[in-house]
């Protein structure tokens, strides 16, 4: 019988306890065979039970999972922990917020040896535990809100620029010296980069499924939006090559409105102003059109909010991509790489 590669899970958490059980137990459900991998959660100090509840958990897996602390309280710093501390030739990186088909690990060894790739991912089933979850698990798989992301949109079989998670051979790692823990968030778009500048490859297997609960809050998802535009400019300025057009059409779209307001309240009319206003009725019409989509699956009291939400999310975004220029600007100096 063939011997299967032994695995190291490694689970950055921090205040996960809405999460962090239902996660742990589709991990332990996995037809792997629990003696093939091994489970190491790494806690960046949580303020809420999820310490308890990983204690308790652990005493059902002896020896087959561990809970290591993360002073810095960054996923870049957990992974690099929990590489360290690891025993597996496959390191996957799993996430707290999320689900897995029982299923997961095998078909991302599989994924990860047949297509000889270095780093391997699945696709996103975005769901909502509320109301306001089902409005931005909507949001977060539509193209309208996050572009052409394939592993949110359900594009898969495929080599991208990035994939969710991971699943990495742990030689491929330590040859990269691990996570860049200066990247508090886009640590997985930048270990990507470096990935396919070193001539790897990065593969999408829709074989590979999750599902991902959305946040369940209107202010911790505009908080979300905000704090990702303001990285994707920190990365941009840190490096250029990793970030793609789509990452910056949110802050077009704020400098579009601010423009746009700039001639309405001092009367200017001109070529550029009536551009801009097309441009924003288009976009009024496309937020429109794709919130009609939440009616089919939900029904016609999600539509409006899905529409200000819609809106709310690329406004959020863009200002905080706005927020991260002007940030460059006073504090950083532009140096682009």
């Amino acid at each position: 019988m063939k011997i299967k590669p032994f695995v190291s899970v490694i689970l950055p958490v921090y205040n996960e306890q809405n999460y962090i059980e239902d996660c742990l137990n589709s991990i332990f459900s996995q037809d792997y065979g629990n003696e093939n991998f091994e489970v190491i959660v790494v806690d960046g100090f949580s303020e809420d039970s999820t310490l308890s509840i990983l204690n308790g958990i652990k005493n059902n897996y002896e020896g087959k999972m561990i809970v290591l602390q993360n002073i810095k309280k960054i996923a870049a710093a957990a992974m690099n922990i929990g590489i360290k501390h690891s025993f597996g030739e496959i390191i996957i990186r799993m996430d707290a917020h999320c689900d897995y088909e029982n299923d997961y690990i095998s078909q991302c060894v599989n994924s990860l040896v047949s297509c000889e790739v270095d780093n391997v991912g699945g696709v996103a089933n975005t769901k909502g535990k509320n109301f306001v979850g089902e409005i931005t698990a909507f949001i977060m798989s539509s193209p309208f809100g996050v572009g052409n992301s394939m592993f949110r949109i359900g594009l898969g079989n495929r080599l991208v620029d990035t994939v969710p998670f991971g699943a990495f051979k742990k030689s491929t790692l330590e040859i990269l010296d691990g996570f860049n823990e200066e990247y508090v968030y886009n640590e997985d778009n930048e270990i990507n980069y470096r990935i396919r500048k070193n001539g790897g490859k990065v593969f999408l297997s829709e074989n590979i499924k999750f599902t991902y609960y959305s946040r369940d809050s209107v202010k911790n998802f505009f908080n979300m939006a905000f704090r990702n535009g303001k990285w994707n400019i920190i990365s941009f300025f840190r490096c250029s090559k990793m970030m793609s057009v789509r990452h910056f059409i949110p802050l077009f779209f704020v400098i579009g409105i601010i423009l746009e307001l700039i001639f309405t309240f001092s009367g200017i009319k001109n070529v550029f102003y009536y551009s801009l206003s097309i441009l924003l009725m288009s976009y009024c019409f496309l937020n429109l059109f794709f919130s009609l989509s939440i009616i089919k699956e939900h029904g016609l009291k999600y539509y409006i909010p899905v529409l200000g939400m819609f809106f709310g999310f690329h406004c959020f975004y863009g200002v905080g991509s706005l927020c991260g220029i002007l940030n460059h600007i006073f504090v950083k100096g532009w140096q682009i790489k």
